[in-house]
């Protein structure tokens, strides 16, 4: 069974709730009381695990960009000359406007 939401979870009928913990656990002989126990667990550290989660997606997207930059190094410079400069309007030197002085 795949990833559930907090709130499938807390929504699910007990016989859902004991399918869905004997199926997880993989223990065919998990008891009502002992699937609700794991529930409450569950529901009670869930912020534990999305707080991992999110920081461990954000180390791997850091390292993402640290490996572009590490190989593409021309890349990264270009891109964020082009970020820095997509609005000529915005320039604090006058690079942008077209009068040329002497």
């Amino acid at each position: 069974m795949g990833e559930m939401s907090r709130e499938e979870l807390s929504a699910m009928t007990d016989q859902e709730l004991l399918a869905y913990e004997r199926e997880h656990h993989g223990d065919l002989y998990v008891t009502l009381l002992r699937a609700k126990g794991m529930q409450r667990v569950a529901l009670q550290f869930w912020h534990v695990g999305a707080a991992r989660k999110k920081a461990d997606r954000e180390a791997q997207a850091e390292a993402r960009r640290r490996l572009h930059r590490k190989l593409f190094p021309s890349d990264t410079a270009a891109v964020l000359e082009s970020k820095r400069w997509s609005r000529p309007e915005k320039r604090r030197d006058d690079a942008g406007s077209r009068d040329l002085a002497d």
